[in-house]
């Protein structure tokens, strides 16, 4: 089934998932079938070995077409900007905190105190935090 993925049937017609999700593709020379994407592929002929036929053919060319494969890179795409994006966040909470201790240990060696002091520097900026979210 993986080489007509996103095919959906509804109401005994096929459509595309993918397809579904874009109205038109800004591309010079590509046309998208509207067909696919609303769910109206509906077979020709009168007996089942010809409608079988007529609904293969059309999801070979379907699904092998440029505009399906523009549509199926850019969802890829979008959920790998969303994963991205959400590692970003991640790594920034990490590099801020990693800032924060280093910026107190700075703090800390600027003005010749001991080593021993960053604990208590440390929670005093818990306890900062803490009264923000308050």
């Amino acid at each position: 089934m993986e080489q007509y993925d996103g095919l959906i049937v509804r109401s005994k017609k096929l459509g595309c998932d993918h397809c579904a999700k874009f109205d038109s593709i800004n591309m010079k020379g590509i046309h998208m079938s509207m067909e696919w994407g609303s769910c109206s592929i509906v077979a020709s002929g009168k007996e089942k070995t010809i409608q079988q036929a007529s609904l293969r053919k059309k999801m070979t060319e379907h699904f092998s077409s440029k505009a399906h494969y523009i549509c199926v890179k850019q969802l890829r795409d979008r959920a790998d900007d969303a994963i991205t994006k959400c590692m970003d966040k991640l790594n920034q909470k990490h590099i801020d905190s990693t800032c924060k201790v280093v910026n107190t240990v700075y703090s800390l060696a600027k003005r010749s105190r001991p080593f021993s002091d960053v604990e208590d520097e440390i929670e005093l900026q818990m306890d900062f935090i803490l009264v923000k979210l308050l």
